[in-house]
């Protein structure tokens, strides 16, 4: 009808127009597209009834006429109000408007009365049933009945919060609950996992599983997204694409490793290792590692996997954002449905055209043409094929590449770097009697040049270039004797977990990790005087054998491992640990000896860092050992008076730790040395709470304690004694699950802690407090929200030279195909 189909357009070009990626219409130009399409929504109320008339008629002339004459109507109204929006938004000339409108305008109106001559007379046909009531007439009270009683009827358990349950019990549904299945997220709801990993996170989510999933806001891109819902804490050096560290557990010197259905991403160099290379639109994330993992040393690590929330549908999911300075992000992402060949894609592309002041002086110092710095471009896509062989085989080959370009890194002391990745992996999966087993072909190249800004006539004159590659072989089998169903047949892989991070409690397997890397510089332009090899090769072999047995109502596991390569010897280490059982991880208690090697940029790459004016000299160290490290951990929850109380304690010893030593009589020149011996101490504690509260809410309190022993040498990158972090989130659901209100509170307090990109360890950065704001709405699977960044606009330092922006917003789009 009219008066709601002037509704209908009102709403669509709000959102429409609100939602745009190109950035948000001055609002006297929102009111003119908001009533073109209101129009036409009245037009299509009266006018369109009679074409459909006439086509049931059978007046085909008469119908087409009446269809191409609505679409001109309906485009002239809505150009002629937006061009005069225009001219009252700009105080621009109306003659002069209209004249420069004219052939745009007729070109708009040919194509609009193409389609609608084209497809109106048989839509509007099909689509009339919308008009009518269906609750209404001579059924309806027939109908009210049935829906009343479905409705006292209905099972409504699965929207209750669930509580967390003692060990053994079982859920509401017959269905059987493994927290430790690869958590599922709605593609439809932006939901949260149903179940975390518990190897290595902490909180309520990670102790208990809670069941009644919350909306979560999704993040732009992986550095926010462990910000936002990790242990890791990122501090970031002057915005996207500037330096970032993960700040973890003391002692740790490197970002954690990134994998990505179970293939290392990157090449082992700290410099090219960037963390916004990797994308995490179509992932999810499968687990976090703060300290030694299977397959990443002592440094940590985050898995990736693949997002297969509707495999047996086709799924198409777009993203989208735009903020202030220019700031864009767009993320694109499809896969096919479950066939004998299935196809995946994902596009990840974050914007920063304008850049924004790093520094303590006022906006206005850049007025007179001169332009903020820190533009930035971060962009990746990855495609994937897969070839399901048997219900057990199958064969995965995969094919990413990655390009990342900013500019102003004050902390290094250059204008400008680039980094091309590009790299690939082949997976076979099978299952040979009782034993899975899983082989991963993967190799990676990455590049980076830096120095001054390029000009049109080439690159800069001093720019260096480091080149960098890796490839491996990753093996695994793992017991997992056969599980047929009611007809005979194998189980599949759908809730199988492989071993990328920790040992599931009771599996017994063994698995192989080899790699060899190089490394090639071309030049250490930034200290001509000194001599040492810029180029290398690095090898490493680690193997593993893992088992776990009952004890009782626990498990015992145990792991030995076998570390070895071109720098180091033989390295044996090995993991012990027992844990509770029962549907959620309740207490564990682990013992872990593991090793380091040192990076391909520790051996053989020169680094320069600016800090306070202070240029400090960061030589390589071609002859290195491994780095030791002897952990233990210990994790526990439970519930009590509707809280979730959760910690998770650790205690790690470092021996033969790799640090930055000055050398000779020069303070500012210095190489990296073994020798460093610390003693770290970690507590987080994390209480929450979920229930109803005008609808869902969940509160989660989470606080960090850290203590550092050094007793021989100079530790750098250490995290912040303690921070703190709280997450309130809400949602209302109006419609069922249509019309949904979101919101969403994330505040952290950083602690007092040491410059990361100081290797003397002199340098400190106050503490600092902030707090994100997001507000969202849902509507037949499409979110529309906005992020508020930063609310108290305090511009705390984030390095020695650099600071964080004020206070930001950024209007956020995520829609869902499923096909």
């Amino acid at each position: 009808g009219a008066s709601l189909g002037g509704v209908c357009g009102v709403v669509a070009a709000t959102a429409y127009s609100l939602g745009s990626p190109l950035g948000l219409p001055v609002p006297l130009l929102l009111l003119g597209q908001a009533l073109g399409m209101g129009v036409a929504g009245i037009l299509g109320g009266t006018l369109g009834r009679l074409v459909v008339r006439g086509r049931r008629g059978g007046g085909r002339l008469g119908t087409l006429l009446g269809a191409v004459g609505l679409g001109l109507a309906c485009t002239v109204i809505y150009d002629l109000l937006t061009n005069l929006a225009i001219v009252g938004a700009f105080e621009m000339n109306l003659w002069v408007v209209l004249a420069g409108a004219v052939p745009f305008a007729l070109l708009h109106a040919g194509v609009n009365g193409l389609v609608f001559g084209l497809l109106f007379p048989t839509l509007g046909v099909r689509l009339k049933g919308l008009g009518q009531a269906p609750l209404s007439g001579r059924g309806a009270v027939l109908i009210w009945a049935t829906l009343l009683c479905g409705m006292l009827y209905a099972d409504t358990s699965w929207a209750q919060p669930q509580r967390s349950r003692p060990p053994g019990k079982p859920p509401r549904s017959s269905a059987p609950v493994d927290t430790l299945k690869i958590p599922v997220t709605s593609p439809e709801d932006d939901l949260e996992p149903r179940t975390v990993s518990p190897s290595g996170t902490t909180g309520p989510a990670a102790a208990f599983g809670w069941q009644r999933p919350l909306w979560a806001p999704y993040a732009k891109t992986i550095v926010q997204e462990l910000d936002w819902r990790s242990s890791y804490l990122p501090v970031t050096a002057g915005g996207l694409g500037a330096p970032v560290f993960l700040a973890g557990e003391g002692g740790v010197t490197g970002n954690p490793t990134f994998l990505r259905d179970g293939v290392p991403l990157g090449t082992g160099h700290a410099l090219l290792d960037d963390p916004w290379l990797i994308p995490n639109q179509g992932l999810d994330v499968a687990g976090i590692s703060l300290g030694p993992s299977l397959s990443a040393g002592t440094d940590g690590a985050v898995s990736l996997v693949s997002a297969d929330t509707a495999p047996d549908r086709a799924v198409s999911l777009y993203r989208g954002s735009k903020g202030p300075h220019e700031t864009y992000h767009r993320g694109f992402s499809l896969s096919t449905p479950r066939a004998a060949w299935r196809l995946a894609f994902l596009f990840d592309e974050s914007l920063d055209k304008e850049g924004f002041n790093t520094t303590a002086d006022p906006d206005e110092i850049f007025a007179d043409g001169e332009e903020f710095r820190g533009h930035a471009m971060v962009r990746s896509s990855s495609t994937r094929l897969t070839r399901q062989l048997d219900p057990v085989s199958r064969l995965t080959l995969e094919y990413h590449t990655g390009r990342k370009t900013r500019d102003d890194l004050p902390v290094w002391g250059v204008d400008h770097q680039e980094i091309w990745s590009a790299g690939g992996a082949a997976t076979m999966e099978s299952r040979l009697s009782s034993w899975r087993w899983r082989a991963i072909l993967h190799a990676e190249q990455r590049d980076t040049r830096f120095g001054d800004r390029p000009t049109a006539a080439g690159p800069a004159s001093d720019a260096r270039l480091i080149e960098t590659s890796r490839q491996g072989l990753v093996l695994d089998w793992v017991f997992d004797p056969v599980a047929a169903d009611s007809l005979g047949r194998v189980r599949a892989f759908r809730n199988f977990r492989w071993p990328d991070l920790s040992y599931r409690p009771g599996q017994t397997g063994f698995g192989l990790r080899y790699a060899q890397g190089a490394v090639a510089d071309s030049g250490a332009t930034w200290l001509p005087d000194l001599t040492f090899p810029t180029r290398g090769e690095v090898e490493s072999l680690h193997l593993v054998a893992h088992t776990g047995r009952p004890l009782g109502s626990s498990v015992l596991a145990a792991a030995i491992t076998l570390d070895t390569g071109s720098h180091g010897g033989i390295q044996p280490g090995g993991e012990l640990s027992v844990s509770s059982v029962g549907s959620s991880t309740r207490w564990k208690l682990g013992l872990t000896r593991s090793v380091r090697a040192p990076r391909s940029d520790e051996l053989w790459t020169p680094w320069r860092r600016i800090v306070n004016d202070r240029t400090l000299f960061v030589l390589p160290n071609s002859h290195l050992d491994p780095e030791q490290t002897l952990r233990a951990q210990a994790t526990g929850g439970l519930s009590l008076a509707g809280f979730d109380l959760a910690l998770d304690a650790s205690l790690r010893r470092l021996d033969q730790g790799i640090s930055w030593v000055s050398t000779g009589g020069d303070a500012d020149i210095g190489t990296w040395q073994n020798g460093l011996k610390m003693d770290a101490s970690r507590l987080t504690g994390t209480l929450g709470r979920q229930g109803r509260f005008l609808g869902w809410a969940r509160v989660r309190l989470e606080s960090t304690w850290q203590k550092f022993d050094i007793t021989e040498g100079t530790a750098w990158r250490l995290p912040p004694e303690n921070y703190l972090r709280l997450e309130m989130r809400w949602e209302n659901h109006f419609f069922q699950e249509d019309g949904i209100l979101q919101l969403a509170l994330l505040s952290t307090r950083r602690g007092e802690m040491s410059d990361p990109w100081d290797p003397s360890g002199l340098s400190r950065l106050s503490s600092a407090t902030w707090h994100d704001l997001v507000l969202g709405f849902r509507l037949v699977g499409a979110h529309i929200s906005f992020a508020f960044r930063n609310l108290t606009s305090a511009r705390y330092a984030t390095s020695a030279s650099t600071l964080a922006p004020g206070r930001e917003m950024d209007m956020r789009l995520r829609w869902v195909f499923h096909y």
